[in-house]
């Protein structure tokens, strides 16, 4: 089943009332281009595997380590024994299940005959910047963002911060998407979190915007992630 991103998939429901079809791209890409950074990359997987030989599943799980078994827990206690600083390079990120909808955006993604996504799998660049913060840099040449470290725990205030104004669809409305992500890391080259967005709308035609979705806004949604560094 197809992963919908959650802002393009929005979009493609919008654009679907007016009788276009919307298309999967990465958050921030085409149609979902903003005005506002974005900031794909990070930290986000689909349950695969985490960790070095480690695997990862789709549960609560607590503990990750080296060799062990990671859950998609959305960032409580990883661990973090083995870890001293994240390895600069390139990560793998898959995303894990959806931990918080009250909006019933899973629903709408469902159908459109997909699944769900803040962010689609893949790799990203992280950066060590050696001063209690890492960077992480999508593939796709969208903006980096910083995170900060506290032990072997993370933060990512800014994920991502963009506006879509759907004057092209003939609504006066602007949709604000903000994001942050949280975890830890079990070790230099595993972390497991949740990343978290917020979908608000301003304008006249936020009513309007609401029946065409079926959802009420301020709508959020989170999901679980892991990510493991692979070069």
């Amino acid at each position: 089943m197809r992963r919908i991103l959650m802002i393009t998939g929005i979009l493609a429901l919008a654009a679907a009332c007016n009788g276009d079809k919307g298309d999967d791209t990465a958050l921030g890409d085409g149609g979902a281009a903003g005005d506002g950074g974005s900031a794909d990359g990070g930290a986000s997987g689909d349950g695969g595997s985490a960790g070095d030989g480690g695997s990862a599943g789709d549960g609560g799980g607590d503990d990750t380590g080296d060799g062990g078994s990671a859950g998609d827990g959305g960032g409580d206690d990883t661990g973090g024994g083995d870890f001293t600083a994240p390895q600069s390079g390139i990560w793998e990120y898959t995303e894990g299940d959806v931990t918080s909808d009250p909006c019933g955006l899973e629903a709408a993604a469902a159908s459109m005959g997909g699944e769900l996504a803040i962010q689609v799998d893949g790799p990203f660049t992280l950066t060590d910047n050696g001063d209690g913060t890492f960077t992480v840099a999508p593939e796709d040449g969208t903006a980096a963002f910083t995170c900060t470290l506290d032990g072997a725990d993370f933060t990512c205030d800014e994920r991502l911060a963009q506006e879509v104004d759907l004057s092209d669809m003939g609504l006066s409305a602007v949709l604000g998407f903000d994001a942050t992500a949280s975890g830890a890391f079990s070790s230099n080259t595993a972390m497991a979190g949740q990343q978290s967005a917020v979908v608000d709308c301003t304008g006249d035609s936020c009513a309007t915007v609401e029946g065409m979705l079926g959802v009420s806004f301020p709508c959020d949604v989170a999901v679980d992630f892991t990510a493991v560094y692979t070069e």
